[in-house]
This record gives C-alpha cells, structure tokens and sequence, in this order.
C-alpha cells in the first residue's frame, strides 16, 4: 500500500524527503520503494514494447493501407473535385516527415 501512495505523492510532485517525512517513514524506506518502483517501471515498458507494441504497429500499418486505398479508389473515381484534392491530401499527409 506504502508504494501506491508514494506514486500518488511523487505524481503530486513531492519529492523523497517530503514522502518520507508525511508517511512517518525513513527517506532510505521511500528511495528503496522508488528503486522498486522505477524497475517495476521497466519490466512494464519492455513488456509493452516487445509484445504489444509490434502488434499494434502491424495493425496501424494494415490499417493506413486500406485507407490509402480507399483515397486512391476516391481519386480515381470520383466526378468530384472536392473528393479528389482531399484524397490528394490525405496521400501528401501520408507521404510527409
């Protein structure tokens, strides 16, 4: 419970020395749960890259490509000049750094 509210108050922007002294604790006690809590942090970001994130990544990929698609279908098709320069667009946005 202590290592939830230290987040809490870390989030509030307090610092180890005024964590320790509002819990009543050792400022060593709340730099321990800080070093717990950043390692926590880390396992949690490489999890998320190596199995979420390429996953994820892959799917906005499919996901742009079937949009592009659908401009291209627009621009070819379309008797509208409205249409078309805004599926222009939407091909320069996707092309652009």
């Amino acid at each position: 419970m202590e290592k939830i509210k230290v987040v809490e108050m870390r989030a509030r922007g307090m610092n180890q020395t005024e964590i320790a002294r509002e819990l009543q604790v050792s400022k060593a006690s709340i730099s321990l749960d800080m070093q717990y809590l950043r390692n926590h942090a880390k396992e949690s970001i490489k999890e998320y890259v190596t199995e979420h994130l390429p996953e994820q990544y892959q799917v906005c990929l499919t996901a742009l490509d079937t949009i592009l698609k659908h401009a291209y279908e627009i621009l070819e098709t379309s008797d509208h000049n409205r249409e078309k320069l805004q599926a222009m667009e939407l091909f320069k946005d996707t092309q652009s750094n």
